[in-house]
């Protein structure tokens, strides 16, 4: 049987985010995780039992999270961040409400970039998509730079615009900027992990996770189950498993009973959503010594 290499709590459950459900996903919110200091029970609990990596995305709500665990000194110590960024749908309200320019417009000014002396116009209206990335990229990392960050990785809504576009030099230069400036490992988040792997090449970039939706019956893996299957049989990069449960379709032992049954070349991560300590102490049975 395979060995998990990483597995991740992931912090949906935690900001009531269902990907099938959004109502179902606010009303958990609300019976299980009225404050913070419900989620920091959990992951306190989570790292007691050597289960200490955690997803989080870059919502808002990430920010107040982040200053509760920085005021717990051994959770700060002992927890590892994979963060996903950027939150889209954020960029995609007030990108309604501003248009692309505005969004830019606010996000600049919020980050104080002119204090480096450059023109906020000529800025937005630059064809260094080099100069916007990285600026970007520190603006949501921001929360996050004095805790244990292992890994940033690309929301998919980004990737797979970029892989459409065939834009491989925008995904080769966030790879080199987040290795350089962060110290950490580079990953992206894609839906249709073929298509990706066709563009990027196999050998491409070193220390690379990919995040990708891995399950039994094949709920998100596009363009079918079958043709992601053998391309992660055949991947050298660390590919990131989520969606395992399939949104609640399946139970635990199903779900890792097929990621099991994979038999990758290499071994595969996971990241689960755990609401309970009775989901955690199932999940942190996969830990490895």
């Amino acid at each position: 049987m395979n060995k998990i290499k990483e597995i991740i709590l992931g912090h949906n459950s935690f900001f009531g985010i269902n990907h099938l459900d959004n109502e179902t996903g606010r009303q958990k919110l609300i019976k299980k995780f009225g404050g913070s200091k419900n989620i920091i029970e959990i992951l306190n609990y989570s790292v007691e039992r050597k289960l200490n990596n955690f997803m989080i995305s870059t919502v808002d709500e990430s920010k107040n999270l982040i200053g509760e665990i920085n005021n717990d000194q051994d959770l700060k110590n002992n927890l590892n961040f994979f963060v996903l960024l950027p939150y889209i749908n954020k960029y995609v309200r007030k990108t309604n409400e501003l248009g692309i320019i505005g969004v830019l417009k606010e996000t600049i000014s919020n980050q104080n970039i002119l204090k480096l002396g450059m023109d906020a116009l000529s800025f937005i209206s630059s064809a260094d998509y080099k100069k916007i990335v990285s600026n970007l990229i520190d603006f949501e990392i921001k929360p996050f730079v004095n805790n244990n960050i292992k890994c940033i990785i690309l929301h998919d809504s980004l990737t797979d615009i970029l892989v459409a576009l065939k834009k491989k030099d925008v995904l080769d230069f966030y790879d080199e900027y987040i290795k350089t400036k962060f110290n950490c490992r580079s990953g992206f988040a894609t839906k249709n992990l073929p298509q990706f792997l066709d563009l990027i090449g196999e050998n491409s970039y070193k220390d690379t996770s990919i995040l990708t939706h891995v399950n039994k019956i094949g709920y998100e893996m596009n363009p079918n189950q079958k043709i992601v299957e053998d391309r992660i049989r055949n991947s050298s990069y660390n590919i990131i498993c989520m969606s395992v449960l399939a949104s609640g379709h399946l139970n635990f032992n199903q779900a890792i009973e097929y990621i099991h049954s994979l038999n990758v070349k290499s071994k595969l991560s996971t990241v689960i959503g755990c609401s309970s300590k009775e989901h955690i102490n199932d999940y942190s049975q996969l830990i490895v010594s």
